[in-house]
């Protein structure tokens, strides 16, 4: 029988980190990117269309941005997980991000090396938010 592959949607204003995003994710045999979005108006607009196992946005998007479209996204599909991208690594930020219900944060420069272990941990309620 066919395992499932994890359905996701990603959401980043910059064009080559989103490309790359897609790449990397792509590489895992387990994965399936559904859709890529540049901005949380069109992150809530694919939701409406497909349904993915986990999202996955950056915070700062023109049009809307992530946060908004969380919000929006918690309302509407309140157990879809949720993993924040961001360039913004203080712990001011950490509060607000669990308050909004994301469940998992990921610092884009350690991408590369942490996004399969967030992805896992978050699917698998691991902890209440994963870094």
């Amino acid at each position: 029988m066919k395992e499932k592959k994890i359905s996701i949607i990603i959401a980043d204003d910059n064009e080559n980190f989103l490309e790359a995003m897609v790449f990397l994710l792509s590489k895992n045999t387990s994965y399936n990117v559904i859709h890529s979005c540049s901005n949380g108006v069109e992150l809530l607009e694919a939701c409406k269309f497909n349904k993915p196992d986990i999202i996955i946005t950056d915070l700062n998007m023109p049009v809307m941005d992530g946060v908004n479209a969380v919000k929006e996204i918690r309302e509407l599909y309140p157990k879809i997980p949720v993993i924040a991208l961001t360039m913004y690594y203080e712990n001011v930020i950490i509060q607000p991000i669990i308050d909004l219900g994301f469940n998992g944060y990921i610092y884009k420069p350690h991408v590369s090396k942490r996004l399969d272990d967030v992805i896992d941990r978050v699917l698998s309620k691991k902890s209440n938010l994963i870094f």
